[in-house]
């Protein structure tokens, strides 16, 4: 039975669930999953939102790359201590809290201040990226739309 899963969370299907020829676990059937629930939310989406969500998952992506590129820019620029690139990292964090508060918000998570906020905390915040990436691969990927290195182009969704 174990080849069998449930089509809203992913667990697999028990052999009273495949006795009464239901493709949900009784958990997802009565609506007490919190994973169900939010499936069902997303499931439903249109290609304005998905659009909004690719776009949304580029630029994540794009501040994930602006925040290591500063880091090392920082700690090259160190060593010669003529030049002060802290603006250089604040403009980082602030296009990360942009980005990562577009994603909460396209993906409809609870509050996308408090995900915005969690950019301030150094290695919090880059977690915080990739985890709401990695969020925004599965609803788009479960939306039937392919995902790259670099997120969801955003001409196959249209």
């Amino acid at each position: 039975m174990a080849d069998k899963i449930c089509e809203i969370c992913g667990t697999a299907l028990t052999a009273w669930n495949a006795a009464w020829g239901t493709q949900k676990c009784s958990r997802c059937a009565k609506g007490r999953s919190p994973e169900a629930k939010k499936l069902l939310e997303l499931k439903d989406l249109t290609k304005d939102e998905l659009h909004t969500i690719a776009a949304a998952q580029r630029l994540v992506i794009a501040s994930v790359f602006a925040y290591l590129l500063a880091i090392v820019v920082y700690e090259v620029a160190a060593a010669s201590a003529s030049l002060d690139l802290r603006p250089l990292g604040y403009a980082a964090a602030i296009f990360a809290m942009v980005a990562i508060y577009r994603l909460a918000t396209a993906l409809r998570r609870v509050s996308p201040l408090t995900w915005s906020l969690g950019m301030l905390l150094p290695i919090v915040g880059l977690i915080l990226l990739l985890v709401l990436s990695q969020k925004a691969t599965g609803v788009l990927k479960a939306a039937g739309v392919h995902v790259g290195l670099l997120g969801a182009r955003l001409k196959d969704i249209a």
